[in-house]
């Protein structure tokens, strides 16, 4: 491509037609200001690193857009540049420098063009997380651990080595531990384990935190925390006390709307032990601070499903850690074997971070009948007709197939197994059930859908579940008895969090309108409609944002045209949601084209850790 063809795209049009933004083109502008004898490239370049970052890449791969266009969506024409007329042209700019340099453009020897803030957290990340995942325990006392391992989780099997049993091994001999497993392969509960074992060894002087992206996810975490410790062995329970509060990682770092946060490199987090969950919702900028405010001594574990979705914001962190460690060296293997007496497999190609990397992989709440099991295994596999056979053929899994029927009509079906869904929990309201009784009542059952707009969008879908449950208030006014509210931003001053899901009632004391919060195994606390902070109608709600959020039944939306983010990952997350069972509404084509498409996250992220 010449310097007139790149010229040649237009640059505003894109930014008419939505492919890029106006903060796109502004950066874009702003560097050939800042730089104005650049390449007429140069300001091409920047639109679509500042766009790839917004669609939740840390890079953008100009290698692969060779011969490409740059925006499917659009007829923008094939970018014919090669990679090293791009490093040509780019190295001539005074905004574009390769790694080291201090740009406002990184361009790698790998042909990844990244702006310096993402590129400067991906290097931080990595030196971090190797120093950590290299730093072994030299203080272990083998033969106490192996004792407390044989309390925990009972005699070695070397016929049937325990996963488990093997992540403890990790996180006793490595100060990181990366845990990836779907719903129900324990991470929780092994992790629970290992925290008795380092309080065993510790002499229960052990100072732990616990931490989420969100506050939904935070709460779930600490009831689930609560619950296990009450599973472990008498004699465990009774020497060391429970964790106290899960909290979230902007909380626990004290992160303030300017950016500054309490803890950080220069002051380090009080703890020995870090556990954070849900981390795949953790972005790569977030991540950063959280491994950079742990003292170099503290240990941290990560817990997550590599195969769900990544973050909202730029990076897929979790999933590049785990991606491509299918092993342990043979000095890691040697170890884990000795300390929990069962045998480890080793892989050669071992390197990095490897060793500080356990995937779980047998469900404990979905067995091989299972059919939401079944079916997250399938969508997982990118497997369409196992997908389909799960669908139609298991039993706790649905299929609403809407290749017969009309938009109006879809939603009627819709709406219809909705209002079945949710008649525990309208009867809870309209008989004026206590507060804890209906909160439960409505946490059984969610609407989940892709999108928050559009003709299946969660908006649209709120509206017609308020009309079909009868709830909504005659007068038209946004507030009525069994309203479910979503809060969407932090305030710290109300206790309230994004995430947090409250319900609309009358008060008895005052016959007023409170919307009431669950609080652990507290009476619901309770705040006036007027106080609260942004929030939604949460009869549907995003998938993103059930992240972290589990329900016994769910209902699953698939729109008839499913864009470029709807893909396997965001169909497994929205299936694996639910714990009983699971009813997805679909035409053939849309749920052909979520199960065989793959939405990934370019970075250079698992490239960096592999090194040693």
């Amino acid at each position: 491509m010449s310097e007139q063809s790149a010229r040649g795209i237009d640059l505003e049009g894109l930014e008419t037609a939505g492919a890029i933004s106006p903060f796109d083109r502004a950066f874009g502008r702003l560097l050939r200001q800042l730089d104005d004898t650049a390449p007429e490239v140069t300001e091409l370049a920047a639109c679509v690193a500042s766009n790839w970052v917004g669609r939740g890449h840390v890079c953008t791969p100009l290698a692969q857009l060779v011969g490409r266009p740059l925006f499917s969506q659009l007829e923008t024409g094939p970018l014919g540049l090669e990679l090293k007329d791009w490093r040509q042209r780019l190295f001539r700019s005074n905004v574009v420098g390769p790694p080291g340099v201090r740009r406002p453009l990184i361009l790698d020897d790998r042909g990844r063009l990244y702006l310096y803030r993402y590129w400067d957290y991906e290097q931080r990340l990595a030196r971090a997380l190797l120093a950590r995942a290299g730093s072994a325990v030299s203080t272990l006392d083998l033969t106490a651990a192996r004792h407390l391992i044989e309390r925990l989780f009972g005699p070695a099997d070397p016929l049937h080595p325990d996963l488990q049993r093997r992540t403890a091994g990790v996180a006793l001999l490595r100060r990181l531990c990366v845990v990836s497993g779907g719903p129900g392969t324990g991470k929780t509960t092994t992790v629970l384990r290992v925290l008795a074992l380092l309080q065993g060894l510790a002499g229960g002087t052990l100072r732990v935190g616990l931490a989420a992206p969100t506050g939904k996810a935070a709460a779930r975490l600490e009831s689930s925390v609560e619950t296990g410790w009450g599973g472990l062995p008498a004699s465990v329970r009774e020497a060391f006390s429970p964790p106290g509060e899960a909290v979230t990682l902007h909380r626990l770092l004290g992160l303030r709307p300017d950016g500054d946060a309490r803890y950080g490199p220069a002051r380090a987090l009080p703890l020995d032990l870090l556990i954070v969950d849900e981390a795949s919702m953790v972005d790569l900028g977030l991540m950063v601070r959280v491994v950079e405010a742990l003292a170099p001594e503290a240990r941290l574990i990560l817990l997550g499903d590599k195969d769900q979705l990544a973050s909202v914001e730029a990076g897929a962190v979790l999933g590049d850690i785990c991606s491509g460690n299918d092993g342990f060296s043979a000095t890691m293997a040697s170890d884990l074997s000795s300390l929990t007496g069962e045998p480890v497999e080793t892989d050669p190609g071992a390197r990095g971070i490897a060793d500080s990397v356990t995937l779980l992989e047998r469900s404990h709440r979905f067995g091989s009948t299972s059919g939401i099991g079944r079916l997250a295994a399938a969508v997982n596999r990118g497997d369409l007709s196992a997908t389909r056979a799960a669908l139609t053929e298991s039993e706790g899994a649905h299929w609403l197939c809407t290749d017969a029927l009309s938009g109006t009509t879809a939603m009627d079906q819709l709406v219809t197994q909705a209002r079945t869904g949710y008649a525990s929990f309208a009867r809870a309201v309209k008989q004026n059930a206590p507060p804890a009784a209906v909160i439960e009542a409505f946490e059984g059952y969610r609407v989940l859908c892709p999108h928050r707009v559009g003709r299946t969008g969660a908006e649209r879908v709120n509206q017609a579940v308020e009309r079909a449950l009868g709830l909504a208030a005659r007068s038209g006014g946004a507030w009525y008895p069994g309203r479910p509210v979503l809060i969407s931003r932090n305030d710290h001053g109300m206790g309230l969090f994004n995430g947090d899901l409250g319900i609309a009632l009358v008060a008895p004391d005052t016959g007023r309108l409170r919307v009431y919060f669950r609080t652990g195994a507290d009476e619901p606390r309770s705040v006036a409609p007027a106080r609260l902070p942004e929030h939604e109608t949460a009869f549907a709600m995003t998938i993103h944002k059930s992240q972290g959020s589990e329900f016994d039944r769910v209902l699953v939306v698939l729109p008839e045209s499913h864009g470029t983010l709807l893909g396997r990952e965001l169909l497994y997350t929205a299936l694996t949601r639910a714990r009983v069972e699971v009813t997805l509404s679909a035409s053939t084509v849309a749920l052909q084209q979520a199960v065989g498409h793959s939405v990934s996250r370019v970075s250079g992220l698992m490239d960096a850790l592999a090194t040693n």
